[in-house]
């Protein structure tokens, strides 16, 4: 969050790269109907990535594909190139970051959440689940296959989230495990 923790991008890129990690960073995204959103503090996707480069400047950031061993997903990946110090940066410099708010994904997101309680959400920036506890206890498992596929069906294209923290849903991330 810009203004909060955004002077450690650099550091938690570096402990990662040391380590063979890749960090991923995500835009705070305005949930629980916006109530802990804080206008001014979205460190958007550009701004992180500036920071990164900023840090272990002369090296640049290039796009790069998700390493396999990620995945695909709503993650877009970075590699740091150019002259690096291989203490900071370690074998492969890759940075993931999630941009819900400023570089949109929906169209392309392939990513659905089961909570503990059993509910499939297909978006988090929407409210609607599919029980599928329910379905699997009084229906079987077919039925549950079947609304499983019914959601996927009916994923959107969009969210209606907006830079000033309305349009997100009233859910809260743990309330989804997130």
């Amino acid at each position: 969050m810009k203004g909060f923790n955004d002077d450690e991008v650099p550091d938690l890129c570096r402990w990662a790269w040391q380590r063979d990690l890749v960090p991923r960073f995500i835009e705070q995204m305005p949930m629980a109907a916006g109530a802990l959103f804080v206008p001014g503090t979205l460190l958007s996707a550009a701004e992180i990535r500036r920071l990164v480069e900023t840090a272990f400047a002369p090296a640049r950031l290039v796009a790069h594909g998700p390493p396999r061993s990620l995945g695909a997903g709503p993650a877009r990946y970075w590699r740091l190139e150019g002259d690096i110090d291989a203490d900071a940066a370690g074998s492969e410099a890759l940075v993931g970051i999630i941009s819900p708010m400023t570089e949109h994904f929906c169209d392309t997101c392939n990513r659905v959440r089961l909570s503990s309680s059993g509910a499939l959400h297909s978006c988090l920036a929407h409210d609607d689940a599919v029980d599928l506890r329910a379905l699997l206890q009084h229906e079987g498992p077919s039925a549950v296959q079947a609304a499983i596929r019914a959601a996927l069906a009916v994923k959107r294209d969009g969210h209606t989230f907006q830079l000033i923290g309305l349009g997100g849903p009233r859910k809260t991330m743990i309330q989804i495990g997130g």
